[in-house]
Order: C-alpha cells, then structure tokens, then sequence
C-alpha cells in the first residue's frame, strides 16, 4: 500500500499550444521583414520540440515532418548571423578540452560559411553544428521523426539502424495492455520486464 506524502505536482503549461497560437497569428498578420520572419522561425522551432508525437499514426508524422521542413527552408533565408540573433549560440567554452563541440566551434563553422552569407542549402550542417539547445533539440526531433516512420513502414529507426550496421545490441521497449513494459534484446529475442524506480513522494506502509 502507498501514500502521498506531498501535493500534486503542478501541471506543466502547453507550451506547444502557447507557441502554435502565436505562430498562426504572425501568419494570419503576412507580415514581411527580417524580424517577422525571425519570429516565425523561433515560434515554429519552440512548437516542434515541445510536441509530443507519441501516438500520431503514419500520416500524422508525414505531416509534422513537413512541417519541420518549411521550417527548415525559411531558416535558409537567414544569415548565420541573423539565426545568432533568435537562437544565440550556447555559452560553452571549454569544448576543446571536453572534445565535444561548444561556442568556439560553432563560431569558427559560422565564419567559414560566411557570417552575412544566406544560409541556403548548407542549412543542414549550419544546424548540425550549431550549439543552442532548442536547435539541438530541432535537429533530434526531425530524426526521431523519421524514425518513427521508418518503424511504422516495418524498419528499424535510425539509431537501431545504425546499431545494426555497426554490431551493436539493439534493445526494442514494449508496452503490453496492462500498461507493463518490457525490453527486449534484438540480437537474442531474450525478454526483460522493466522496473520503474517509486517516486519519492510515495513509500510503503505497512
């Protein structure tokens, strides 16, 4: 038996809908102009990660991943430095020594490109070498989406893909009817239940 030792956890707000609505609403004004546009790109950027596509059937995603491609296409309007002025680069300085990309890196990729020269169709390595977070997450969203389609067409996703190819262990999550879920290894089809660890706010009584 459990109790709840505090109150319910406050309700997160939709920031979807928050971003969708104002979105719809620069798009009925058809403004033009830099700063329009730029508007348009950080509420469509904020709309796509904060969705959830869970449950959204093969249609559903198709268009969501078009979406994310107009998105993309408007991006390539911009200058590298235009797109530093809606999603500033991440303040992560120590890269080199991490070995991982931080703000000298994508400052050092943005001056190659051409800091005033349209972005066109390098969008998809300015993007995949650009530190911001909702950027990054832009980026993780469109392949989770391809994934998810490529899952639905009977193939594995990306990442599984990849694993694949490379002879690494895939492991596959399933949710029976009862709401349990499992894992199951994809090189040896061995099945294992998933325990999820008791919330802090709850112990047993006895």
């Amino acid at each position: 038996m459990f109790t709840v030792l505090q109150g319910r956890k406050k309700a997160k707000p939709d920031y979807a809908g928050l971003h969708i609505r104002a979105l719809m609403r620069l798009l009925e004004e058809n403004k033009q102009g830099e700063v329009y546009i730029s508007s348009v790109i950080y509420h469509g950027v904020k709309y796509l990660i904060h969705s959830d596509i869970t449950g959204l059937d093969y249609s559903g995603l198709m268009k969501r991943l078009e979406f994310t491609e107009q998105i993309k296409a408007i991006m390539q309007t911009l200058t590298p430095r235009e797109l530093m002025q809606v999603f500033p680069p991440k303040k992560d300085y120590d890269g080199g020594k991490r070995q991982c990309k931080d703000y000298y890196f994508t400052m050092q990729a943005m001056r190659e490109h051409g800091l005033n020269k349209p972005i066109g169709r390098e969008i998809g390595s300015i993007l995949w070498d650009y530190m911001n977070n909702d950027l990054m997450n832009f980026v993780c969203g469109e392949l989770s989406l391809i994934s998810a389609m490529r899952r639905l067409e009977g193939k594995p996703g990306l990442m599984e893909k990849f694993a694949e190819d490379n002879g690494l262990t895939v492991y596959r999550k399933y949710v029976d009817i009862t709401g349990k879920e499992f894992m199951q290894n994809g090189t040896t089809g061995e099945v294992h239940r998933v325990h999820k660890k008791r919330p802090r706010y709850m112990r047993v009584v006895e």
